[in-house]
């Protein structure tokens, strides 16, 4: 029978930080002025802007392929080793999507996510709107694993070094004789 299949449309437009974890370690991006950085940028390094685009994309239109057995656990699907991707919104939404293993003999990845609000506001009806537009969001999707394309996934997973690029030194003009 047909199911809705959009897991989450986050609009990347409103999202102000997002943080990548895997294999122990945290990259943590921040947008000021439309402009994305990383934190920690040493004196040759710039954030690929290249690359930024589909981290901060992967949440806007992320449907899933199929849904997990209930009875996996979360050691069972990768859950506990695997990497997490947050991002937070302007009007203090955030989502924290954690990516667990392949799936055995298949390239798409077990998802799980949910989403948490703090209000940033004094606003008691965009508040309220917000923290039932956050519930209905958990209610339907925070109980589910899904199982989501990799490529999907691919830009939930990358890494400081994914996304870091050595800076470009000027040109130097050669002297004339």
């Amino acid at each position: 029978s047909w199911t809705d299949t959009q897991i989450s449309a986050v609009p990347s437009g409103d999202i102000t930080s997002i943080e990548l974890t895997g294999n122990g370690k945290t990259a943590k991006l921040t947008k000021t002025d439309n402009a994305w950085t990383i934190d920690g940028l040493g004196p040759k390094e710039e954030f690929d802007t290249s690359k930024g685009y589909s981290v901060e994309s992967a949440l806007s239109y992320l449907n899933f392929n199929s849904v997990a057995d209930p009875a996996l656990t979360d050691a069972q699907l990768g859950m506990t080793t695997g990497a997490v991707y947050k991002v937070s919104l302007k009007n203090g939404e955030a989502y924290t999507a954690r990516i667990g293993n392949a799936v055995e003999g298949g390239s798409d990845r077990y998802f799980k996510i949910s989403a948490a609000f703090t209000p940033v506001g004094t606003n008691a009806t965009e508040i309220a709107e917000t923290e039932k537009k956050v519930k209905a969001f958990n209610d339907k999707a925070g109980k589910w694993t899904y199982l989501i394309a990799s490529s999907s996934a691919e830009n939930m997973t990358k890494s400081r070094a994914d996304l870091v690029k050595a800076k470009e030194e000027p040109k130097k003009e050669e002297e004339k004789k």
